[in-house]
C-alpha cells in the first residue's frame, strides 16, 4: 500500500466520465507499507508505477470529509515534484482487500470541487522500486 498526502487540491471533470485531481503542496515523501513495515521514499516513486491502480481518495474540505474509491489511469508530477495530477475514474466494484477499510465501494458521485487536504491510498499490484531495485510488493 502506498500513501501520499497533499494540501490545496482541486478536482475537475475530465473527458469520458473521468476526473482530474490536482494536488498542490505535495508532501515530498510517500509511505510504503509492505510486510508489516513502513518506509518513506521520495514522491518521485510515483513516476515508476504501472497503471491502472485502485485507490481510495480521502478529501477534507469546508463541508467535511469525503471518501471514494477511484481507478488511477495516469499520474503526472510537476513543479519540482510539488504538484501531482491524477487522472481517475470511479471504481464500480473493488475485489481486493487492502482498501476495504477506507471506504465502501460504489461511491461514484462526482468529487468536483476544491479541498484543503487530500490523502491517497494506492494499492500497488505490481512492483515498487526500493533503493533503485524493483521487488515484488504486497
Amino acid at each position: 500500500m502506498i500513501y501520499l498526502q497533499g494540501g490545496n487540491s482541486t478536482i475537475e471533470e475530465g473527458s469520458g466520465g473521468s476526473e482530474v485531481i490536482t494536488i498542490q503542496k505535495l508532501v515530498p515523501y510517500v509511505n510504503i507499507e509492505s510486510d508489516n513495515t513502513n518506509k518513506l521514499v521520495p514522491v518521485s516513486l510515483m513516476n515508476e508505477l504501472q497503471y491502472p491502480l485502485d485507490s481510495s481518495i480521502v478529501l477534507v474540505g469546508q463541508s467535511g470529509n469525503t471518501e471514494a474509491l477511484r481507478i488511477i489511469s495516469n499520474i503526472s508530477l510537476s513543479d519540482n515534484n510539488n504538484r501531482l495530477t491524477l487522472n481517475v475514474i470511479p471504481l464500480q466494484y473493488y475485489d481486493g482487500t487492502r482498501l476495504r477499510n477506507f471506504v465502501q465501494e460504489g461511491n461514484t458521485t462526482s468529487l468536483k470541487g476544491t479541498y484543503q487536504t487530500i490523502g491517497v491510498y494506492i494499492e500497488d499490484k505490481d512492483t515498487v522500486p526500493v533503493n533503485g531495485k524493483k521487488r515484488p510488493h504486497d
